[in-house]
């Protein structure tokens, strides 16, 4: 019935906001701090090549950016019609947060482990 509606609800939103507690322990990072929170500066680092390596570049703030769409949604599960690019866009499962979050390490092995 209903109620179980609600416990699912409830449930999918401590797992965002837990979600958000391990992003903010990351971002803290020192490493993080330069490395992950934000997008790579592919001409600002003269990493030309890097866009023909990492075919879906992701860093940690654009994560964070989509986690606080998500949990801006609160219960109501409804995005708003407005069109958002896709790093606006809200979580629709926790797998697809913790694939982003994965995706910002594996990128950033496989560029620096290009050509071995």
């Amino acid at each position: 019935g209903a109620g179980g509606k609600d416990a699912s609800a409830h449930a999918s939103a401590k797992l965002y906001r837990d979600a958000s507690s391990v992003l903010s322990v990351l971002m803290k990072d020192d490493d993080s701090i330069t490395l992950f929170n934000e997008p790579v500066d592919v001409e600002g680092l003269g990493l030309f090549d890097y866009l023909d390596v990492v075919k879906r570049p992701m860093d940690l703030g654009t994560i964070r950016t989509r986690l606080n769409a998500t949990l801006s949604l609160g219960s109501s599960g409804v995005q708003k019609t407005k069109k958002s690019s896709q790093q606006q866009n809200p979580y629709t499962s926790i797998v697809a947060f913790e694939a982003d979050v994965e995706q910002v390490f594996l990128n950033c092995l496989l560029y620096n482990n290009k050509g071995e």
